[in-house]
């Protein structure tokens, strides 16, 4: 199976459904709303994990916008998909979930490019996960907890904005980023 299509009607895709499925290369979708909604158990119950392409309504995804009927992007999402370079989120979308962007060890994610709105109050466990291509990340005002791993090998990461809105940074958040961060780049919250 190199390519599959995923209706709308689809909302929940169960444990590990595309489990070994390496040379699945694309994905088709026509709706991203749905998309978006869509319940992955796992990683693996995604079909892009194993570094597919996104295709939205037979084009490829590389710069998406979420739609506005979106408020929350579900965990496991993106995993792995390679296309995507950048990604808008309006500010309808309150959370972000776990490994929604994951890369999918060892499939890297190119996405260089986020924008978080002042909507989105948590960002899930390894949200943003071996996104090496991700240089900088502002974390808005809204935002009061950080997952574990959130920033996970994210080794391209050189410019960090972290509010005083943030009361929870959990374990990992920005392990091994080893792109030197200029402290000029790294605005940590007051501690009290």
């Amino acid at each position: 199976m190199t390519e599959i299509t995923i209706p709308d009607s689809v909302t929940s895709i169960g444990y590990r459904a595309f489990d070994s499925c390496e040379n699945l290369k694309n994905v088709y979708i026509s709706d991203l709303e749905s998309w978006c909604k869509i319940e992955f158990v796992d990683g693996f119950s995604n079909p892009l994990h194993s570094g597919a392409n996104l295709y939205a309504n037979g084009e490829l995804a590389t710069e998406i916008t979420i739609p506005n009927s979106v408020t929350s992007i579900e965990r496991c999402c993106f995993v792995g998909c390679t296309s995507l370079t950048k990604i808008m989120i309006p500010d309808s979308v309150t959370s972000i979930g776990s490994a929604a962007f994951f890369s999918g060890f060892p499939y890297c994610v190119n996405l260089t490019e986020i924008t978080i709105p002042d909507s989105v109050t948590s960002i899930g466990n390894v949200a943003f996960g071996y996104c090496k291509s991700l240089t900088k990340i502002t974390i808005p005002n809204s935002v009061e907890s950080i997952g574990d791993s959130a920033f996970l090998n994210c080794s391209a990461l050189t410019e960090i904005t972290i509010p005083d809105s943030v009361t929870s940074i959990r374990s990992h958040t920005f392990y091994n980023c080893t792109a030197p961060v200029s402290y000029t780049h790294l605005t940590l919250p007051t501690i009290a």
